[in-house]
């Protein structure tokens, strides 16, 4: 019997795990198309649907939800501060937060001010402090200085340096989302 080289079986392989998925695939997406076509509609409507939800009265809800109406993934207690964009308590680009967003440009465009610091939470992370708001929500965009590593603190950016020096201290309760 002659045998196959390896990297035949390889490609056999391969080929058959590639048919098989996009048989899997067309038999869940074509039907949806045909459907959608036979409505009126197009793949669109189908991809359009994927994002969209119908309430118990068939009000189409396509907003993703809020911090508000979100469970948090963990609470957890924080010392919070607050800073300014001012180069003694930032660096040499106290605009610019250490993802690169800028504080300052956002702020004068639409008074956005919903930056916290933290180093033990990853860039991009909601969260929300109900005792100091119910319903605004913080995104991490920087950090801090690392001699904070490995503690439960964050930092709120605010406009001014007076802002953030009559904030003072807490200890508050944070939601992680």
């Amino acid at each position: 019997m002659i045998s196959k080289p390896n990297f035949v079986k390889s490609i056999s392989k391969r080929a058959l795990v590639l048919a098989i998925l996009i048989s899997f695939t067309s038999a869940l997406v074509v039907p949806q198309v045909v459907s959608a076509q036979e409505e009126g509609g197009s793949i669109f409507s189908v991809i359009r649907g994927i994002f969209t939800t119908s309430t118990d009265n068939n009000e189409e809800v396509t907003d993703f939800p809020v911090a508000e109406s979100r469970t948090p993934r963990k609470i957890t207690w924080v010392t919070v501060t607050a800073y300014s964009s001012t180069v003694d308590q930032c660096d040499s680009t106290p605009c610019i937060t250490a993802n690169g967003f800028d504080l300052c440009k956002a702020y004068a465009e639409s008074e956005l001010a919903d930056t916290i610091a933290a180093n033990f939470l990853k860039f991009g992370t909601q969260v929300r402090l109900p005792e100091i708001s119910n319903t605004k929500v913080l995104v991490v965009r920087d950090r801090m200085n690392t001699k904070y590593n490995g503690q439960n603190r964050i930092d709120i950016w605010m406009p001014t340096r007076e802002m953030a020096q009559n904030f003072g201290v807490k200890r508050i309760k944070m939601e992680i989302f």
